[in-house]
């Protein structure tokens, strides 16, 4: 029976559960339909699908490690297996198999590491070029600054304020 026949039973005698309470306050009139937003239009370029498959290519790669590790797991528990029986040849090449997942392991170790060094670099170059755009925006816009802070101007209106 378990728990949903008692709530059934209490529901068909006419007494009312929490779950089946009606609401005595009347639900609130539906508010004005919203318009949706508009997303800016955003460009992908090349950089930027390097990137995003350099970070899809890494997440495949950390779950192959995974994978290889309990494999190599699984071909240890079997290798142990097979010697309590007796079998001392067929858990050599249990443990030949598990050297093997342990040496993929170690080689998606060594690519991830590359790959997240490459993602590193990409970043940071991003970023470096972000600033340097932004210096140089900086910089055209304190010589329009100073084009219009003519030096003889300024003499003459330290010479007014000094008066």
């Amino acid at each position: 029976m378990g728990c949903f026949a008692s709530k059934e039973a209490d529901v068909s005698k006419g007494h009312q559960t929490a779950e089946t309470e009606k609401p005595s306050v009347a639900a609130p009139a539906p508010a004005a339909v919203a318009v949706p937003a508009v997303r800016p239009k955003v460009t992908i370029d090349e950089k930027d699908r390097a990137l995003l498959e350099l970070k899809h290519t890494r997440d495949k790669l950390e779950q192959y490690k995974k994978r290889q590790i309990v494999a190599s797991e699984r071909q240890r528990e079997t290798a142990k297996q097979l010697l309590t029986q007796g079998q001392k040849d067929r858990a050599r090449v249990a443990m030949q198999f598990k050297k093997m997942s342990e040496n993929h392991v170690h080689e998606a170790d060594n690519t991830l590491l590359n790959i997240e060094k490459l993602i590193g670099s990409l970043e940071m170059t991003s970023l470096t070029k972000d600033y340097m755009d932004s210096v140089e925006k900086g910089n055209r816009a304190l010589k329009e600054l100073s084009a219009d802070l003519d030096i003889d101007r300024i003499e003459l209106l330290l010479e007014k304020g000094n008066r």
